[in-house]
């Protein structure tokens, strides 16, 4: 229990660090459901990221228009090795 409530508050640390809380709801910005990494300019860094994966690496979709976006990653399709330099 203390090693997750730690992981939390780092958590929320960080997203306060870098202001990704200031980035509200962006589901309303995904222009159709089933979008691609390539579809997606509206994500913060999103082109950059583009550049470490293979075509079709990220599969970004909405369930349900009441609720946040679920984004499905084949980690085997993204160049960690860059990404980190």
């Amino acid at each position: 229990m203390k090693k997750a409530t730690n992981a939390a508050l780092a958590t929320m640390k960080f997203r306060e660090e870098k202001k990704l809380n200031e980035l509200g709801d962006i589901s309303h910005r995904i222009k159709k459901l089933g979008a691609t990494q390539t579809d997606i300019e509206w994500i913060p860094g999103g082109k950059l990221l583009d550049t470490f994966c293979e075509k079709d690496a990220i599969f970004n979709f909405l369930s349900d228009q009441d609720r946040g976006i679920i984004s499905i990653v084949d980690l085997g399709m993204v160049n960690m090795h860059k990404a980190a330099k």
